[in-house]
């Protein structure tokens, strides 16, 4: 079911991506936020791409509640090996979507506060739809 959902997430995002492409490229009406730490304006473009990949989805699904979480605590609920979830986990610091705080030698990542209104618009609708789906056997 997971991988279904996962597929089925994949061809809207890439739906999605092609109408945001026209829009934007006709109205420039995304060109207009920008990320307060960052020297970019994030597009939704990047938000569905960064988004599309099952890991990182996953990532957002756990973070996206406000709590912060240690990399080593992703490990273990992704089952997956530190330098895969650390790599993961930088491709959405980048964009913005996290952010992280250390502590002596640990990492702690969280979403980000300070996202423009129509990406928290989109995450949130994305957080709902997962938590919707059942879960896979």
């Amino acid at each position: 079911m997971d991988y279904l959902f996962y597929q089925l997430f994949n061809c809207l995002t890439v739906f999605l991506l092609g109408c945001l492409k026209l829009i934007s490229k006709r109205d420039n009406i995304f060109g207009i936020y920008s990320m307060s730490n960052n020297n970019f304006a994030m597009q939704p473009l990047d938000l569905f791409k960064v988004l599309s990949d099952p890991t990182r989805l996953k990532l957002f699904q756990i973070l996206f509640n406000k709590e912060s979480r240690c990399v080593c605590e992703l490990v273990d609920l992704l089952d997956q090996p530190q330098p895969t979830v650390s790599r993961h986990l930088n491709h959405l610091k980048k964009l913005g979507i996290l952010s992280c705080s250390r502590e002596g030698t640990w990492m702690w990542y969280e979403v980000a506060d300070d996202l423009p209104e129509w990406c928290q618009d989109i995450l949130e609708t994305t957080y709902k739809t997962l938590l919707s789906q059942p879960e896979a056997s």
